[in-house]
């Protein structure tokens, strides 16, 4: 049993968690960069893609991978 999605796993509150997450993150990236910090600024740009993309990756196998659930 999923917590936000009944017919869902655990990839799938993962990556809703993950999105939900990134965000507040993405917007403090986006300040930075109003301000000129450039650098810090691609920084968390770059840690905000390779955790979307993990977190992606998580999801999908995690979908494709659940054969106890019929698909909807």
């Amino acid at each position: 049993m999923s917590l936000f999605a009944p017919h869902s796993g655990f990839a799938v509150d993962l990556f809703l968690v993950l999105l939900v997450a990134l965000v507040p993150w993405m917007i403090w990236a986006a300040m930075l960069a109003r301000r000129g910090k450039r650098r810090k600024h691609g920084r968390m740009m770059l840690v905000a893609y390779v955790t979307f993309l993990a977190g992606l990756i998580v999801f999908e196998i995690g979908v494709r991978f659940d054969a106890g659930r019929p698909p909807l």
